[in-house]
C-alpha cells in the first residue's frame, strides 16, 4: 500500500506540473491574442500607394502590440514545449504504475535518474517564465499607460476649440497647410514672411524675437486614398534645396515640416547639417495639440 502510495504521489506531482505549464500556455495564449488584435487593429494600409494616415498615438500602440507579439509568440512556443515534455515525463511515470509490486521507487529512468527529478529544471523553468511574462505585460501596460496620457492631452486640446485634426490637414490643399504652418509660427511669437523667387509657395522665413530666422520647407502630401504620383516621405534632393535656399536668404538654419515622415537618408542628411525636421508625430503634437515650437538651434526637440 505504501508502494503504491508513492507511487501514485509521483504521479500526481507530475500531474500538477504537467497543468501548471499548461495554464501558463493558455495564459499567454491569451494574452498573444489580444496583442494580435491590437495589432491589426493599427495597422498601417498595406498598399504603398495609400499614405499612412495614422497619428502618434495609433502609431504608438501598433508598435507596443508588435513588439509585444514577437515576445509573446517565443514564450508560447517555449511554454508549449515544455508542456509537451512534462506530459512525456508523466506518460512514462503512469505506464509504468502498478506493473511491478516489487519496481523499485522512485521510478527512474533508463540512465537510473528518478523520473520525478528529471523535472526539476521545467519546475524552475516555469518559474522564470512566469516572471517573464508578468515583466513583458508590465511594461506593456506602460506603454499604454504613457499613450493615454497623449491622448488626454489630445481631448483636452479638442475641447478648446483651437487644435486642427490632422484629417483635416490631410485633405486641405497644399496652400492652406502653409498658411497653417504660418499661423502656428504667429502663434509662437515669430513673424513670417515669404521669400520671393522659384518654389516659394512652399516656403516661410520665420524671425524670432531674438532675431534669429529660420527658412521652413512645407512639404504636403493630400488624402490618404487613391494613386499618388509623388512620394509621402520627404527626399534628401528635396532638403538639400532647401538648404540651398536657405543659403540664399540668409537664414540661419533650415526647417523642413511635413504631414507625413521623412525618409532614412533624409534623416541622416539632416543630421549632417543641422537641419530641424518636423513629422506628422511633431505636427500632431504642434497643430492638434497646441505644444508651442520656441526659437531653439534644435526646433525638433522644442515641439517635443
Amino acid at each position: 500500500m505504501l508502494r503504491a502510495f508513492l507511487w501514485v504521489s509521483e504521479c500526481q506531482i507530475a500531474q500538477e506540473i504537467c497543468e501548471e505549464w499548461e495554464a501558463h500556455a493558455s495564459q499567454l495564449d491569451r494574452e498573444l491574442r489580444d496583442a494580435v488584435e491590437r495589432q491589426a487593429a493599427t495597422v498601417a494600409p498595406s498598399y504603398s500607394w495609400i499614405a499612412d494616415s495614422r497619428d502618434q498615438i495609433t502609431k504608438g500602440c501598433h508598435e507596443a502590440s508588435s513588439a509585444l507579439v514577437v515576445k509573446l509568440e517565443d514564450e508560447s512556443a517555449e511554454a508549449r514545449q515544455a508542456h509537451q515534455e512534462c506530459t512525456q515525463v508523466l506518460f512514462e511515470l503512469s505506464c509504468q504504475l502498478g506493473q511491478r509490486g516489487t519496481q523499485t521507487l522512485p521510478v527512474a529512468d533508463s540512465c537510473g535518474t528518478p523520473l520525478l527529478d528529471t523535472l526539476g529544471p521545467l519546475r524552475e523553468q516555469l518559474d522564470a517564465s512566469r516572471k517573464r511574462f508578468a515583466a513583458l505585460v508590465a511594461q506593456d501596460r506602460e506603454e499604454l499607460h504613457e499613450l493615454a496620457i497623449l491622448e488626454e492631452s489630445r481631448q483636452r486640446s479638442a475641447d478648446r476649440g483651437s487644435s486642427v485634426s490632422l484629417h483635416r490637414i490631410d485633405a486641405s490643399p497644399s496652400s492652406e497647410f502653409v498658411d497653417l504652418v504660418k499661423s502656428l509660427l504667429e502663434r509662437d511669437g515669430f513673424q513670417t514672411r515669404c521669400p520671393g523667387g522659384v518654389g516659394s509657395e512652399v516656403l516661410v522665413l520665420a524671425t524670432c524675437r531674438e532675431g534669429h530666422t529660420s527658412l521652413v520647407r512645407v512639404h504636403h502630401v493630400r488624402g490618404t486614398e487613391g494613386w499618388k504620383p509623388e512620394p509621402t516621405e520627404m527626399s534628401t534632393p528635396k532638403l538639400h534645396a532647401a538648404l540651398l535656399v536657405a543659403k540664399q536668404h540668409g537664414a540661419d538654419d533650415v526647417t523642413v515640416v511635413t504631414n507625413r515622415d521623412f525618409s532614412r537618408p533624409a534623416r541622416r542628411y539632416a543630421d549632417e547639417h543641422d537641419m530641424s525636421l518636423l513629422d506628422r508625430n511633431d505636427l500632431q503634437r504642434w497643430a492638434v495639440w497646441g505644444q508651442s515650437m520656441i526659437c531653439s538651434d534644435d526646433l525638433e526637440e522644442d515641439v517635443a
